[in-house]
Formats: C-alpha cells, structure tokens, sequence
C-alpha cells in the first residue's frame, strides 16, 4: 500500500515528465492540484486502509509549494484568453444551419435552440451554469422565461427587429 512518503516522492518526479504550457513547458498549478486530488480519492478506492491525517496533507501541500516556488509549476494563466465577438456568433449560428440544411437534421427545433443558446450566452456575456440548468442544483436556478421581456419592434416598412430585457437573476459570484 502507498504511504504519503511516496507521494511526496512522486510530485517531482512527476512534473518531470509533464509537459505542460506554462514558461519552459512548466505544468499549472490547478493541473497538479486535481490529478493529486484524484490520485487520493483513487489510492482510498483501491486501497481501503489508506489515508491521509493532517500532518501528512500538509507535508504533500509543502511539496507542491516548493514545486511552485521552484518554477517547476506555475499558478500564471496558461491559457490565451480570447474574447466572444459578434462576428464569431454570426459564423458559428450560419455553420450550424447551412451544416442542417445541406446534411439534413431531425429536429429543427433542436438547430434553432443550438443557435438561440449560442446567441443568448454571448449576448449576456454569461457562463452555462447562468444560462441553463446546472445538474447539480435541486432547484431552478437559471434563467427562465420569467426573466427575459421579448418584444418585435418595428423599424420602418416590412423590417422589424427583436428585442430582449434579460434579467440574469443567478450571475456567479452575485447572491
């Protein structure tokens, strides 16, 4: 059975191996933090005996710090940030319908939810979990009908534009 000593041995050994993307191909952070996080929840399943007591995790936490402090990983993003725009929502909705209008699709109504889906995010400038339903919630906390205010207006002659008061009522970070 493994002992907290083998996994403080095995953290820098391992970010040997990694290749992450992070200056000189340093692995994140976060990375590390959930693989060891897996790495016990898997140790726990296979080996019924093994735990870790507190002294222990601080002696792993300590590792992972000295790894950090070392630049053997990094906390820095690792991750280009690229912004949404409306150009990119424009060519994305064409591509979902000219891909159902020239292979075909079952549901239409699936194609245009796709779309509205897309187009509502990025209007909102808003994550998933503030748009749909998250699984993991028991109640509806999401945006519902009760939160957007649609409305047609006219412009001039045959042209009219559609207009929508969305209230996102469950933003991360705002309770």
């Amino acid at each position: 059975m493994p002992t907290s000593q083998d996994i403080e041995r095995f953290l820098p050994v391992i970010v040997k191996y990694i290749r992450g993307y992070g200056e000189n191909g340093a692995p994140g952070y976060a990375y590390i933090r959930d693989g060891l996080k897996h790495l016990i929840v898997c140790l726990q399943f296979r080996f019924a005996k093994f735990s870790l007591i507190k002294h222990e995790r601080l002696r792993i936490a300590s590792v992972v710090n000295e790894l950090l402090d070392s630049g053997k990983i990094t906390k820095n993003s690792t991750h280009e940030k690229h912004w949404i725009t409306a150009q990119l929502i424009d060519k994305l909705t064409r591509s979902v319908f000219e891909q159902a209008l020239t292979k075909g699709t079952l549901s239409w109504d699936v194609v245009i939810s796709k779309c509205l889906s897309l187009v509502l995010q990025s209007a909102i400038a808003g994550r998933a979990g503030e748009v749909m339903r998250s699984q993991d919630y028991e109640e509806v906390i999401c945006l519902r009908y009760e939160h957007v205010n649609m409305k047609v207006v006219s412009l001039a002659a045959e042209n009219w534009r559609l207009e929508a008061l969305i209230n996102v009522n469950y933003e991360k970070g705002v309770k």
